[in-house]
């Protein structure tokens, strides 16, 4: 990945946080009300444990849109987007790393009951490129 493709890709991953989360109300998927969560699971502060609403392939068009690539939706509520980095040579140990083996970064986006969008992820990057990832990634609040 070369050093733009990475800014874009970051700058992309910003825009889908926002598309995520502008995404309408995640009942408008069509599933209906999420279930409660079961009793006995709590957050920290003793409360509830929020359970991310169940979604469609079609609800996460704008994200797909903005990172340039589709994903893959889980469950149905799970919607998950790979990177591999094919451009980077790693050996381990005298074994080659394949970019399909742990040289690849990922998104994933959730939604829950309260319009909210949860994002997570990795990014595989060099040192070299650190400081710069982690400035876009401040950048755009993430």
């Amino acid at each position: 990945m070369a050093q733009v493709s990475l800014a874009r890709l970051l700058a992309a991953m910003g825009v889908a946080v926002l598309v995520a989360g502008c995404s309408g109300d995640p009942g408008d998927s069509g599933a209906g009300d999420s279930a409660a969560p079961p009793a006995h699971q709590s957050n920290a502060r003793g409360g509830p444990v929020a359970e991310p609403v169940t979604t469609q392939d079609s609800d996460w068009e704008g994200v797909a849109e903005a990172l340039g690539r589709s994903g893959t939706l889980s469950n149905g509520t799970v919607y998950r987007v790979g990177f591999p980095r094919r451009d980077l040579s790693v050996t381990s140990k005298d074994v080659a790393v394949t970019p399909g083996l742990a040289l690849g970064s990922y998104v994933v986006f959730a939604r829950y009951p309260d319009g909210q969008t949860m994002m997570m992820g990795d990014l595989v990057v060099t040192e070299d490129e650190l400081p710069r990832v982690t400035d876009a990634l401040h950048a755009n609040g993430i």
